[in-house]
């Protein structure tokens, strides 16, 4: 007879077999999840640079187009979470996402015969997984543009740009996790820098009228 495909098996006296479990030890794939095998992949909980930057480029078109366009929901999180810290409210899902910026547009048009968004700047920190977007709301009501419609050309796109009134001017910071995709949005209307520079200001005038007062001479008696 030739040689038997199956494992010697030897028994105790009860019958039952011995090294069947070490058999099958032997046989049993690594596991990917033990951080001690080395076959175990290594994972990062941060996004590459190209689905930053490809990212970044999505939220700058589409929050350009924020009040005439719909925003891509391919590059959310199913869960993704809304912290807008201008209401105080927080908001999970996708779809609870889009109702809020669909929201956003219809009030901005109802309230407003011209209304428009412009991203002031965008950024992103592969660091962080971070993108940060600042951006600006302008509006011109009903009665301002019959009343300024002649006088100020408001039919061209320049005019409606430059007699627009600010309505408002926030940053929005998307946070991206490893597959590309974002998992949370906090909106804020405070701006590190700007709320930095009246400190700044505040100092140097300060500092003039310190020096100001050690230049000018005392009084003769």
């Amino acid at each position: 007879m030739g040689e038997s495909l199956l494992p010697a098996l030897s028994y105790d006296r009860s019958g039952v077999i011995l090294n069947q479990l070490h058999y099958t030890e032997e046989k049993k794939p690594p596991d990917e999840n033990d951080p001690l095998t080395d076959q175990a992949p290594k994972k990062t909980d941060l996004p590459g640079e190209g689905d930053l930057s490809r990212i970044r480029q999505i939220l700058t078109r589409d929050l350009n187009c924020f009040f005439v366009g719909t925003p891509d929901l391919s590059v959310y999180r199913h869960d993704v979470i809304f912290d807008n810290r201008l209401s105080g409210q927080v908001t999970v899902g996708a779809v609870n996402y889009a109702k809020q910026w669909h929201m956003a547009k219809i009030y901005g048009n109802l309230r407003y015969v011209f209304v428009t968004l412009r991203v002031l700047s965008a950024a992103h920190n592969v660091g962080t997984g971070v993108i940060v977007v600042r951006w600006r709301v302008s509006g011109i009501k009903f009665l301002e543009m019959i009343m300024g419609y002649v006088p100020k050309r408001l039919w061209r796109q320049a005019n409606l740009n430059e007699h627009a009134d600010i309505l408002m001017e926030a940053v929005s910071t998307f946070s991206v996790d490893a597959e590309g995709k974002i998992f949370k949005h906090v909106l804020d209307n405070k701006w590190e820098d700007r709320e930095k520079r009246p400190v700044e200001t505040v100092d140097k005038i300060k500092a003039k009228l310190a020096k100001l007062k050690g230049d000018v001479p005392a009084p003769s008696m």
